[in-house]
């Protein structure tokens, strides 16, 4: 009779360790999905900023093109009336100056998809910490768990024990445990 008490003790504390790892597991995918569904907010709100940047950043090139043209348009006029010499000195100068807008524009460009690369990276370096340090604190939640249940495992047996040789006529002697208030 004791070991069939016993072992429905034991079926119990198994179902509840069962149990405890099925709900430090839900906890931790459901970690996992907010954590998840933050950081692809998180990507989708950066994605849409740097589409914001890029498409102003177009306009205001193709503002910055329009004026160039509309100046150069303007000066050649002038020149090709009164200063042919001018005309050409002028048309080099254009051309110069607008080689290094479009080096500024370009560098401007590569700044920036380094940039989004390297958001992109911190991110995802965050993600895996984040994710290291919930594994981490899940297995050690789930280590005090089975260490809580195996202690009272064996109270429960040091107790069995105690009653066993109660009812075999022996001294009853309390338990180590028992006798501190550890349960």
């Amino acid at each position: 009779m004791d070991s069939h008490v016993h072992g429905k003790k034991r079926a119990e504390y198994d179902r509840l360790l069962r149990e405890a790892r099925r709900e430090i597991d839900a906890k931790v995918q459901h970690e996992r999905d907010e954590m998840d569904r933050a950081l692809k907010q998180e990507r989708v709100y950066v994605d849409r900023m740097l589409k914001d940047e890029r498409a102003d950043m177009s306009q205001k090139i193709k503002q910055l093109r329009e004026e160039m043209e509309k100046k150069l348009n303007q000066d050649r006029e002038v020149m090709e009336k009164k200063f042919p010499l001018a005309y050409k000195e002028m048309q080099l100068k254009l051309q110069k100056e607008r080689k290094v807008v479009d080096g500024l524009i370009q560098t401007e460009h590569v700044n920036r998809d380094a940039n989004v690369l390297q958001a992109h990276a911190n991110m995802d370096i965050r993600l895996q910490q984040e994710r290291k340090d919930m594994d981490y604190r899940a297995m050690v939640e789930q280590e005090l768990r089975i260490q809580d249940l195996q202690h009272e495992e064996d109270l429960a047996r040091e107790l069995e024990a105690k009653e066993q040789l109660n009812s075999l006529g022996y001294i009853d002697v309390p338990c180590k445990n028992m006798e501190e208030g550890v349960m």
